[in-house]
């Protein structure tokens, strides 16, 4: 059986994220270290990094259509000398991103620009900081069909 909608959604914004390179343009190469549900610590070679993650959808019957919305969390972890300011460029990428493609490859018929939230957080001695980010990502389907 073929991957459903909601899988193949998110392969495409992983895909997204991995173009994040100063080679097509962006502020940074967070594409290099793009990650799906981590939640174990990060080496300072692999940073920066994005940890994405589908938290929760919801789903409403209209006419001959199931329309979901998909909520998305990027969370972005850096570390360096200039945090605010790199924070902010990372900010930037992710929402050149999100808005490059808002149908995700024709698989979605909207994303909502992100809302941010800052974090900071200290491990094993090290200044690491960071910003979540979450979009909304709305699609449709044949009803009670995850696959079309």
């Amino acid at each position: 059986m073929s991957a459903s909608k909601r899988q193949r959604i998110t392969d495409a914004v992983k895909t997204g994220f991995e173009a994040i390179l100063t080679e097509n343009g962006y502020n940074s190469d967070l594409g290099e270290s793009v990650h799906e549900w981590r939640s174990r610590a990060f080496a300072e070679s692999e940073l920066p990094a994005a940890v994405l993650r589908d938290l929760g959808e919801t789903a409403v019957a209209a006419v001959g259509v199931h329309e979901h919305s998909l909520t998305m969390e990027a969370e972005i972890v850096l570390s360096g000398h200039e945090l605010p300011a790199e924070i902010r460029a990372l900010i930037a990428d992710v929402t050149a991103c999100i808005g490059a493609d808002v149908t995700w490859g024709g698989l979605a018929e909207a994303t909502y620009p992100p809302d941010d939230e800052a974090i900071a957080i200290e491990q094993a001695n090290r200044q690491i900081a960071g910003v979540r980010i979450r979009f909304v990502i709305e699609y449709t389907t044949e009803p009670f069909n995850p696959y079309e």
